[in-house]
């Protein structure tokens, strides 16, 4: 039971990571343990064993018998005495339940988005802490766009609010690499997908001022695996549908997916432990 009086409810102090099954299978567990050990080491919180927490995943996987799940595995800061410093156990909460459906539309016509200047707090740290993430959300809906772009002071676009930007200029992919993003899942997954492919990716700044260079975009996550991006505020990228490297990628990502034998561990945060 988690007690009202615990530190991720009453101060935000939490991390958490989120992931999906194929074929009933919890995609690349262990690389989305790895991150979550990282998120929290990152603000200071304990995490039980690894090896625990993906016992927990599999016997409720077990348990619920949905056709494709998706699971979130949380860890709080636990109770405090003085209401602020952490001074109990880290409490663990791990939720199954069935994986959403998502409109067909948002990969056959693809999705608005819109820029937002608001930032996130830890942006290498999956925490709980999505107050930027909602206000962003509420004022790109008002505009008609399914999601929101972080822009940082620089003018450099970041990411989405729960997912990662690519962007195609001049036949190459580039993709935001900073410390104040989070490095995803599926990301480094097309990042793997593509070297395979021997197409080049660069990872460093993606300004907004090349904006009308792009020939296509696309974000992507766990959740919604990649999904094409064919418009930034008012500017229409291209023709204002999905490009063919967008396509190429979601129908490789389809069959990354469906095949566990290729899933080697990610890596993704190597240089930074």
């Amino acid at each position: 039971m988690l007690p009202v009086t615990d530190l991720g409810l009453t101060r935000g102090f939490a991390v958490f990571d989120y992931l999906r099954t194929y074929q009933g299978r919890p995609f690349h567990l262990w690389d989305h343990l790895l991150r979550l050990q990282y998120s929290a080491k990152q603000i200071g919180l304990e995490v039980p064993k690894l090896e625990y927490i993906q016992g927990v995943i599999h016997e409720l996987l077990k348990r619920n018998s949905f056709p494709e799940s998706a699971v979130k595995i949380m860890v709080t800061g636990g109770q405090s005495s003085n209401g602020i410093y952490p001074d109990g156990t880290p409490s663990l909460v791990v939720l199954v339940w069935k994986l959403p459906e998502f409109p067909a539309s948002f990969y056959e016509i693809g999705v608005k988005t819109a820029t937002t200047r608001l930032s996130r707090l830890f942006g290498h740290a999956k925490t709980t802490n999505y107050v930027p993430a909602i206000m962003g959300l509420k004022a790109a809906r008002a505009q008609g766009a399914s999601e929101a772009l972080y822009v940082d002071e620089d003018n450099n676009l970041l990411e989405a609010t729960t997912l990662n930007f690519f962007a195609l200029v001049d036949g190459v992919w580039h993709t935001p690499a900073s410390i104040k993003l989070l490095y995803g899942i599926t990301r480094a997954v097309v990042l793997r997908l593509t070297a395979e492919s021997g197409v080049k990716v660069v990872e460093g700044p993606v300004n907004m001022t090349d904006l009308k260079r792009f020939q296509e975009a696309f974000i992507c996550s766990s959740g919604k695996d990649i999904v094409p991006c064919v418009q930034i505020d008012d500017h229409v990228i291209q023709d204002g549908k999905p490009g063919p490297q967008t396509r190429k990628l979601i129908a490789a990502f389809k069959e990354y997916a469906a095949h566990e034998d290729k899933w080697a561990p990610l890596h993704i945060h190597r240089h930074e432990d």
